[in-house]
């Protein structure tokens, strides 16, 4: 239905056909605002470019997906590796953007300039990552904790400095993407701020004495942070390279959660 000098807005009973895949209204002349309805819909593919859509609905309920990754050693073919592998296997490349965060004292117009001529079509932007750190209070614990592991805490990071977003993917920088990013748009979390894939190669006990981890649960028993349960030696770990977050469900004590827990398997590692 694409360049059909369509007018009016988006029929929201578009969002009753559940068989429906592909949908290009691009290039007509609809306005209004983009049904939420469409959002239950299980697109492979979305064009609703060139239109005068406005109002409350936007792409970001039907598809569109925001990609956030945190670089340590300023590798552009890193990021242009996941860019490319990331759009190759959208089926709704137009919809995703990337923003890169790239480390302090690189230049991040150049960069950018640089991506854009490997990745012209691509939606994409580079900032340096003191960006974020000048968001942060690095005089206090919390702030100077956040920065000494800025690396290995980076998703939370971005999500702390993202408040204004619903929802973002982060993708480790040295990822190559083979599925569709946007299926992992349309899942939902329910009272949850992050989603993450359990990696089964990896178990619990792999990484830490279950006798420590004890020792540990006993000693923050009064904390609502701490499982009153006891942690199953078989659990898998989870796969922090690809995360679905929603910043807004962030729990205030998850940075001080995350410290005391660092804290604690340093003092009874120590032993």
């Amino acid at each position: 239905m694409s360049r059909n000098q369509l007018i009016g807005e988006i029929p929201a009973e578009l969002g009753a056909m559940p068989v429906l895949s592909v949908l290009d209204l691009s290039s007509n002349e609809l306005s209004g605002a983009i049904p939420p309805a469409l959002a239950n819909l299980r697109l492979t593919s979305l064009n609703l470019s060139s239109n005068q859509l406005s109002g409350q609905g936007s792409l970001n309920d039907v598809g569109s997906v925001v990609v956030f990754s945190w670089i340590s050693c300023l590798d552009l073919r890193t990021l242009a590796v996941l860019t490319n592998s990331t759009l190759s296997s959208s089926s709704i490349p137009h919809n995703i953007s990337f923003h890169y965060l790239i480390p302090e004292g690189g230049n991040d117009k150049l960069s950018y300039f640089k991506l854009k001529v490997l990745l012209p079509d691509s939606d994409l932007t580079v900032t340096s990552q003191k960006q974020i750190k000048d968001k942060l209070n690095v005089a206090t614990p919390e702030g100077n904790f956040l920065w000494l592991f800025h690396t290995e805490l980076s998703p939370f990071l971005i999500a702390k400095s993202q408040l204004s977003k619903k929802r973002f993917v982060y993708i480790a920088a040295d990822s190559i993407i083979k599925g569709k990013v946007e299926d992992l748009g349309r899942m939902e979390l329910g009272g949850y701020a992050i989603g993450a894939v359990e990696d089964c190669s990896k178990r619990l006990s792999d990484y830490i004495s279950m006798d420590v981890l004890s020792a540990i649960q006993r000693a923050g028993a009064a904390f609502s942070w701490v499982p009153k349960e006891p942690y199953n030696e078989d659990a898998c770990l989870l796969d922090f390279d690809v995360l679905l977050m929603e910043p807004r469900k962030l729990e205030k004590t998850l940075i001080t959660s995350i410290m005391w827990w660092a804290t604690g398997c340093l003092q009874q590692c120590r032993y």
